[in-house]
């Protein structure tokens, strides 16, 4: 089993220096996945405290494998543009 760490960056930082351990890569990258989702169902505002946040996983060597970041862009309000929508020809 390989040991990866979690490392959050909300404007603190918080570093895993324990990690766990997983099975495989494939295990640890979901993990990541919900783990982002649950810090920012959890506590929203962290989000807002940085212009940068994001979840990094490293393994033991410190090498980042996977960064998941979250950004909100605000944006001034403005109707939404409407697309024509294309028909697509029927082949023979």
């Amino acid at each position: 089993m390989a040991r990866y760490h979690f490392n959050v960056h909300d404007g603190l930082g918080i570093l895993d220096v324990d990690g766990s351990e997983f099975p495989d890569w494939a295990t640890a990258r979901i993990v990541a996945i919900r783990l982002a989702g649950e810090i920012l169902k959890d506590d929203p505002k962290s989000a807002l405290s940085c212009d940068d946040w994001h979840l990094e996983v490293t393994d033991g060597t410190g090498l980042i494998l996977l960064r998941v970041d979250f950004a909100l862009t605000e944006v001034s309000a403005m109707p939404v543009a409407k697309v024509p929508c294309l028909s697509v020809a029927a082949h023979s």
